[in-house]
């Protein structure tokens, strides 16, 4: 099932990984003992509404891990976790979040940038000011969650991946310990 997020109901963002970006076996990427980037980037598809149009793209846009971090960082602010921090973002920046509030009480910004704006107006407004805004439920981003970590048992990391948690790279999912 594709993680989808709505709220209000005439905006939507589905997320779903579809294929690694590199093939492992037989390839450098599988080359033992090297943080594994080249080997867990996902082609990701975007399905997007932001009231007025609706749009789609697919991109290698997610590490395995940064999705894992995304599923838990949506599960920390429907579960009204103390200290989410307020932004989400991977190594590409094609997609990123900024929330304030936790719970219901969720305002949540999706940024798409480069290949996941709409091709109409893809180059034509500048970096970090297209997004769509969201009030989803806590159940709504619970849901989102759930579906990410249902669709990245498909996906597993491959080879090495960076220690984790590390508090210089982003994101602590709660519970976890730097």
């Amino acid at each position: 099932m594709t993680a989808h997020l709505v709220g209000p109901p005439d905006r939507s963002l589905e997320l779903q990984p579809v294929r690694y970006q590199f093939e492992w076996e037989g390839s450098v990427v599988s080359a033992p003992g090297d943080l594994d980037y080249d080997a867990n980037w996902l082609v990701v598809r975007l399905n997007a509404s932001d009231g007025g149009r609706k749009w789609s793209a697919d991109g290698a846009t997610f590490l395995t891990w940064e999705l894992e971090d995304l599923a838990a960082w949506f599960g920390d602010l429907a579960g009204r976790a103390i200290a989410v921090p307020s932004d989400f973002e991977g190594l590409e920046p094609n997609l990123h979040f900024s929330a304030e509030g936790v719970g219901d009480d969720t305002r949540l910004k999706a940024f798409y940038e480069l290949e996941y704006r709409p091709e109409d107006i893809r180059w034509e407004i500048p970096f970090g000011e297209f997004f769509v805004e969201f009030r989803p439920s806590a159940e709504t981003m619970k849901r989102f969650a759930q579906e990410m970590e249902n669709q990245l048992r498909e996906f597993p990391s491959r080879g090495v991946a960076p220690p984790r948690p590390d508090p210089s790279s982003g994101y602590i999912p709660e519970g976890a310990s730097a």
